[in-house]
């Protein structure tokens, strides 16, 4: 059996690129606590295994070589087991996360890494040409709406002809916006007293619905700002909602004034579509609450 590729490429310093100075502290904050965080603001088990069934129903090569946008250890990890054979290529605009998410993995899985450390919208001035499909868990999440047509033009200057972008996407729930705290909380709650969730994974489900309660704020952005003074009011409250309001608060503090995209299916495609990608398939993961409004969405380069 051939040997797995030996690692080849190490960066320590982030090469400047236009992604905003905000996302990029926002993630050097979050890099020791994130892969901690239950679904939705990591990959279930479903939506892992959604983006090894879309790569191996679509790849074209025995010995692919994939691209994974950010650090996500469940991927990587599966990438590895599926694909001991391939290089997978890093690309992470925050060094600080790729040392804490390492740090959780086996050298098995990091040394038969490469990782560049250059801007998304700016990764064909590394690698041009180089990937057979790129995966990304919330990637555009991270992405101004403005600068989506540089992200996906980016990422087609990168890929082979034929290549894969597979792409985990979080639609806001439009049933949810401009809901109350209380009538937001109240189903964790619940869930948490019959025992269907621990406090952990409703702190995460909980974090997600406040965004989508935000959509009412704002056409293009999703912020927990709104939600700040109630968390804060009853934190302090040795009951069920002051628990997990404490919770949310621990887990997710720097992301009180965080701002992430808001965007729809229709937005998507059509941005992808100027970079001549083609929707090809989308799956959905069924495993968590909010799985129903963050499909997984494979797309092909038709020509470039």
């Amino acid at each position: 059996m051939e040997a797995p590729p030996s690692k080849s490429f190490w960066v320590r310093i982030v090469s400047q690129g236009v992604v905003s100075v905000s996302q990029r502290e926002k993630w050097a904050r979050l890099a020791e606590r994130w892969q901690d965080q239950g679904p939705p603001a990591t990959p279930s088990l479903e939506d892992t295994e959604n983006f090894a069934v879309s790569l191996r129903e679509n790849l074209e090569v025995d010995k692919p070589t994939i691209g994974i946008l950010g650090c996500t250890p469940s991927l990587r990890a599966r990438l590895r087991r599926e694909w001991p054979q391939s290089r997978i290529a890093l690309v992470d605009f925050c060094n600080e996360m790729y040392l804490a998410t390492s740090a959780t993995l086996d050298e098995s899985v990091t040394s038969q890494e490469d990782y560049f450390a250059v801007d998304w919208l700016n990764m064909e001035s590394r690698i041009a040409r180089q990937v057979d499909a790129f995966i990304g868990d919330k990637s555009l999440d991270n992405v101004d709406i403005d600068d989506w047509d540089n992200f996906f033009r980016s990422v087609a200057q990168c890929l082979r002809p034929g290549g894969l972008l597979v792409l985990h996407v979080g639609f806001p729930d439009p049933s949810l916006a401009g809901k109350s705290f209380e009538s937001l909380i109240e189903p964790w709650i619940g869930k948490m007293a019959h025992d269907e969730v621990d406090l952990e994974h409703a702190a995460a489900g909980l974090w997600e619905d406040l965004l989508s309660g935000s959509a009412e704020n704002s056409t293009t952005h999703l912020s927990l700002e709104s939600y700040r003074d109630d968390l804060e009011k009853h934190r302090q409250s040795i009951t069920p909602v002051g628990l997990l309001s404490a919770r949310v608060l621990t887990d997710f503090a720097s992301q009180l004034d965080a701002r992430w995209t808001r965007f729809d299916q229709t937005d998507v495609t059509a941005s992808a579509g100027t970079s001549a990608f083609g929707l090809v398939q989308t799956r959905y993961s069924r495993d968590y609450s909010a799985a129903p409004n963050q499909p997984v969405m494979v797309f092909r380069l038709l020509a470039h």
